[in-house]
């Protein structure tokens, strides 16, 4: 998707570092050969019933949405994450009464940085990592890069995530780290990839408890007691 598509209706450039989110319908265009008047009326009511009410919720921003995607920003890393998680486990139970071959299964990328808005087009460096993020998200899951990753992991205790390890692409000048959030840890193939920050935390959690406990068997055999 080029976002130069999209009609922004603003004269001049907008320059923001924020936390970008791009969510792309898988397969749209196809849905769209196949019955343009209804995938349309059905991209349009997820817009309004599940995006633009989460989108309020997480004080995000919407950018566009057209094409069978949406580009929005938010000024929290966290929110961002938080409100695509929703996102994606609200979409299939919205969905769950629609003909599997009518529903629309998104993937999502996340990431940290500059984005330009001006007259019709928004661009820039953010912008081209978060669809490079979003380009490697499975449909109906979620890809954020190192910088949200970095801000956001230890508020994110209710999800693992799996190293992707660096990511390059022909309109970012260095690679960047990408993890791939898993929403069912039952579902995880090689707990090797996988980083759950909750498991981190409770295993300093017992570190420190044995810590403390060698300290007091040590006290208990000082001679001087």
């Amino acid at each position: 998707m080029a976002w130069s598509d999209y009609n922004l209706a603003m004269t001049s450039p907008v320059r923001q570092r924020a936390a970008i989110v791009i969510a792309d319908a898988a397969g749209f265009a196809q849905s769209i050969l196949a019955d343009e008047a209804g995938t349309g009326d059905r991209f349009k009511e997820l817009a309004d019933e599940i995006f633009k009410p989460l989108l309020k919720q997480y004080r995000g921003r919407l950018i566009g949405d057209q094409g069978g995607a949406f580009l929005m920003t938010f000024t929290s890393a966290v929110a961002a994450v938080n409100f695509t998680i929703d996102v994606q486990r609200t979409l299939p139970v919205h969905q769950s009464q629609w003909p599997e071959n009518q529903r629309l299964r998104f993937r999502i990328g996340v990431n940290l940085g500059d984005i330009i808005v001006e007259g019709d087009q928004a661009h820039g460096a953010g912008v081209d990592i978060t669809s490079q993020m979003q380009k490697l998200a499975e449909p109906g899951g979620l890809v954020i890069s190192k910088g949200i990753f970095d801000q956001a992991h230890r508020r994110l205790d209710h999800v693992a995530f799996e190293d992707l390890g660096p990511q390059g692409g022909e309109n970012t000048s260095d690679p960047t780290t990408a993890y791939r959030i898993l929403l069912d840890t039952s579902v995880v193939r090689d707990p090797a990839g996988v980083r759950s920050w909750f498991s981190g935390r409770r295993i300093a959690f017992v570190v420190f408890m044995a810590i403390i406990l060698g300290a007091a068997a040590l006290w208990k055999l000082q001679p001087w007691r």
